[in-house]
């Protein structure tokens, strides 16, 4: 979130997904970006500390810390904590209103389609946040590709 601040000519914000006409419940899409872990060949000393680490990561601590420090990413704990950027805390909020949904677009629908839908997703993004295209050519574009190859979307146009 910081990066993006320091580079716009315009306050930030945030809005939740819409939802389709007669859908009431809201899903957000949680990432499992960033995986630490340990070797399963450690010993001795390394392995205990190894585990000392992972135990605290799991605390309530841990999950603040990390929130605050890296504003956009947070940790997947159901730990209740606050994060000081108050646009992560908007996105933060939304935990307690809708329900969590894998990235989609990654997992599933970039499985050999062409074009890609994770990589669409990105370029589409980029021309609207960049005045190239409006939110519904964007849309328009982003289905009509989808549409191409994933055979669920085939009959959506």
């Amino acid at each position: 979130i910081s990066g993006f601040r320091a580079n716009a000519d315009f306050d930030l914000g945030a809005v939740k997904p819409p939802l389709p006409v007669g859908q009431t419940d809201c899903y957000i899409s949680e990432h499992t970006d960033i995986a630490l872990g340990m070797n399963a060949a450690l010993e001795g000393d390394r392995r205990a500390n190894a585990e000392t680490f992972l135990a605290w990561m799991t605390t309530p601590e841990f999950a603040e810390l990390y929130s605050n420090q890296l504003p956009g990413f947070f940790s997947l704990s159901n730990h209740e904590i606050t994060v000081e950027d108050p646009l992560a805390q908007e996105f933060l909020s939304w935990r307690g209103e809708c329900s969590s949904t894998i990235r989609s677009s990654y997992q599933i629908l970039s499985r050999g389609g062409n074009p890609d839908n994770e990589n669409d997703l990105w370029g589409a993004n980029a021309r609207m946040l960049n005045g190239e295209q409006t939110f519904q050519e964007t849309a328009d574009a982003v289905q009509a590709n989808l549409a191409a190859w994933y055979e669920p979307q085939m009959s959506t146009e």
